[in-house]
């Protein structure tokens, strides 16, 4: 029996996102098929996104709510990370994306969708947290990672999360994937997610097109030595782009600011964090075949 509910996809960021959105925006034929429409993502990012949670009294109004797709199978697919939060906004002292379930109420609210499955994709929070990081420093002012990691490890819960979604949507269902798990297995997880289309019916994108590397580790630890030097307020968009192409990521270290014991306790957190998803109630975790 085919789902009739709405798919309300949320991120997290840096968990494949936008591999998995070029999938999407690629097999719109096979969505179709299915009962699904996609909504590309700058297009609801530009009517709704925007508007809804960042207005300006200046820009463009929010578009009305989308119409019912006919047909008693006909749903609507909604997915973009920046409804959580934009990426440097996901860490607050009090835990990760402090607003993120009254911003997906508004924006589930505005667009029209009723009682939606919710979508959230977790990751290991040694290596989100420098993900995160580095993602942020292509859009916002240098500032080392000291200063943007402003989340104690005892407030990291992605559990926290989960269970204040499902307290906003009362009655939903909240699906949730680890990122660990995704790579390669990409249309395996969008089959799960959309119940309706099957596995070799993804428009696969070519290897390496949409993946998108992050800085090196050296890279990083050149500018960390930059804004020690001159003051991190220095660090110029032009130092960036310099340790980028001196210290290239292809073939190397992931940025990684932690000591052994640090990465430990971190993984040590998310496995916790997962074991305690699991047990929520309306919570669907994806597991891999065995």
């Amino acid at each position: 029996m085919r789902s009739t509910q709405d798919i309300l996809w949320l991120g997290a960021h840096k968990t494949g996102t936008t591999y998995l959105q070029d999938i999407l925006a690629r097999s719109r034929p096979a969505l179709a098929h299915g009962g699904l429409l996609y909504v590309g993502l700058q297009a609801f990012r530009g009517r709704y996104t925007k508007p809804v949670l960042s207005p300006d009294l200046a820009g463009p109004k929010a578009a009305p709510p989308l119409r019912p797709i006919s047909g008693s199978a006909g749903r609507h697919l909604i997915f973009d990370e920046n409804i959580l939060s934009l990426v440097q906004d996901a860490l607050a002292p009090q835990g990760l994306y402090p607003e993120g379930e009254e911003r997906a109420l508004r924006i589930a609210q505005a667009v029209g969708l009723a009682k939606p499955v919710l979508v959230l994709g977790i990751r290991n929070y040694a290596g989100f947290l420098p993900s995160l990081y580095c993602e942020t420093l292509k859009a916002q002012p240098f500032q080392t990672f000291e200063a943007f990691q402003k989340t104690g490890f005892s407030a990291l819960s992605w559990c926290d999360l989960a269970e204040r979604l499902l307290a906003a949507f009362p009655g939903a269902r909240l699906k949730v994937y680890r990122a660990e798990a995704l790579r390669n297995r990409e249309a395996e997880l969008l089959s799960w997610v959309c119940e309706t289309v099957r596995p070799d019916h993804w428009m696969r994108v070519q290897d390496g097109v949409s993946r998108r590397e992050g800085f090196s580790h050296d890279a990083m630890m050149a500018l960390h030595d930059l804004a020690a030097a001159r003051g991190p307020e220095s660090v110029t968009a032009q130092d960036l782009t310099n340790a980028l192409s001196t210290h290239p990521r292809e073939g190397g270290q992931a940025y990684s600011p932690w000591t052994p014991e640090e990465k430990e306790a971190l993984t040590l957190r998310y496995r916790a964090d997962i074991a305690a998803i699991k047990a929520l109630p309306r919570v669907d975790m994806w597991s891999l075949p065995a």
